[in-house]
């Protein structure tokens, strides 16, 4: 603590079972850290202003796995999501969603390359 609030590295449980361990700045989640939520969903990477801000790894209760950039606590710029089924989406992210240049691998290993546009393939370059 530095006055009065958390700065530093540390430690925080929520009421609500929430946990973060990681650095804070002005009572802040800012810079590397772990926050895990109540429901299993975790974060491991970079905070800004208390959210998912730069590189990450976010693994869902639903047993997707994400890796890449956030901002504003959503996927934004280069990533990678896997599904627990095999399937990978590689590419560009804007405001959470598939935008722009992608790869999709389905769980066949058939690919789908091409442009995505608000989280839908909408013009394939090749299909194999």
């Amino acid at each position: 603590y530095e006055n009065g609030k958390k700065n530093g590295k540390g430690v925080f449980s929520w009421a609500d079972g929430a946990h973060y361990e990681g650095f804070f700045k002005d009572n802040m989640l800012e810079g590397e850290g772990n926050f895990m939520w109540k429901d299993g969903k975790e974060y491991k990477g970079e905070w800004k202003d208390s959210m998912m801000w730069g590189k990450g790894i976010c693994k869902y209760p639903d047993g997707k796995t994400y890796e890449g950039h956030f901002e504003n606590n959503l996927r934004e710029g280069n990533g990678k999501l896997k599904w627990p089924d095999g399937k990978i989406f590689e590419g560009v992210w804007k405001n959470g969603k598939r935008e722009g240049k992608g790869k999709l691998v389905l769980q066949n290993g058939e690919t789908k390359m091409g442009l995505w546009e608000n989280d839908t393939l909408k013009e394939t370059e090749n299909d194999n």
